[in-house]
């Protein structure tokens, strides 16, 4: 029998160091908070038997009667083959249609069903419950600079992407 190694004890700087790392980075900010505010979502929306990128998708679709597929996709910033999943899945619920836009043929275009816009519309108040509670404590002016500052962020993370191809 080997004997077993003893846990590798981490030096306290090094722990500090790596707790100090963690404060001023920015992405693991960012996962915190949305990882958080997703679970408490998916809490919510677990009633409709949908997912909280399923229930941003039917927020879109009543914002307008009808929207492609493809600029769907664009303003979730989910991947096609995501919103392909969604889409059957909610086509499946009885919660939208799909058709084939009558100009391009190519293109598919998605509407919520009757019970799909009661659905959406109270995934809107749920929607509306959890950017309260995530903003509570900000001021107005507050709130226009985080959500400047976080389009600023995805801007530089869309630069950088667009880079890269």
């Amino acid at each position: 029998m080997s004997a077993a190694h003893p846990p590798r004890v981490i030096p306290a700087e090094q722990t500090a160091n790596a707790q100090d790392f963690l404060n001023n980075f920015v992405p693991y900010h960012l996962y915190r908070v949305t990882s958080r505010a997703t679970a408490l979502a998916l809490e919510d929306y677990r009633e409709f038997g949908v997912s909280v990128p399923e229930a941003r998708l039917l927020l879109a679709l009543r914002m307008g009667s009808e929207i492609a597929a493809g600029e769907l996709s664009t303003l979730l910033s989910v991947e096609a083959s995501l919103l392909s999943h969604m889409l059957r899945h909610l086509t499946t619920k009885g919660l939208i249609v799909r058709k084939r836009d009558p100009v391009e043929r190519r293109s598919i275009r998605v509407s919520l069903t009757t019970k799909g816009l009661e659905i959406a519309t109270r995934c809107r108040d749920i929607s509306a419950r959890h950017q309260n509670m995530l903003l509570d404590g900000l001021s107005a002016d507050e709130r226009a600079q985080l959500l400047r500052l976080l389009d600023r962020l995805y801007n530089n993370v869309s630069a950088h992407a667009a880079e890269q191809k």
